[in-house]
């Protein structure tokens, strides 16, 4: 039987787990830290930064050191922008201090005129398209939270709900 791996737990460690056990990968879920020191005391909760944080640790193979929202943000820093994103350096490693750049989201063209406009965050059903939606459906089904579909495909909090409602 393995025995969690943080200093002084000798609790089983969980099947599906990083190693630790239920009590310390339920403080991970919950606060980003498997032991609670820090929840929420970062006050970041809700911001962009965290978002892609978020975002990242679900989406992503990321280093241990990006596990807690503390490292990851001292390494990231700020957002440059709304127009910014992060992307891999190399995707075949996981995203980490040296493995990451702040990239300009590409524009897009609308095919009726030639006047260029940055992706927007979807607001109304109507506007989504068909394709976009089953692509939403079909991660929703492979697993992926609520909040990383908002943010993956830029529909917000609202119309998601909305959305997988009336599937």
């Amino acid at each position: 039987m393995l025995i969690c791996k943080i200093k002084n737990c000798n609790k089983p460690v969980l099947v599906k787990s990083r190693g630790w056990c239920a009590m310390h990968d339920r403080r991970w879920k919950r606060y980003g830290d498997p032991l609670g020191l820090s929840p929420h005391r970062h006050g970041m909760g809700g911001t962009a930064i965290h978002g892609i944080w978020y975002y990242i640790i679900v989406a992503y193979p990321i280093c241990d050191r990006w596990k807690l929202f503390n490292n990851f943000y001292k390494d990231v820093g700020e957002k440059p922008s709304y127009n910014h994103h992060l992307k891999q350096i190399d995707s075949n490693q996981p995203f980490g201090p040296d493995n990451f750049r702040w990239s300009l989201k590409k524009k897009k063209i609308k095919s009726s005129s030639n006047v260029q406009h940055l992706s927007k965050v979807y607001t109304f059903l109507s506007d989504i398209p068909p394709e976009t939606l089953n692509a939403i459906y079909a991660s929703r089904e492979e697993g992926m939270d609520i909040k990383a579909l908002c943010i993956l495909y830029n529909v917000c909090t609202r119309v998601m709900l909305e959305i997988l409602r009336n599937k």
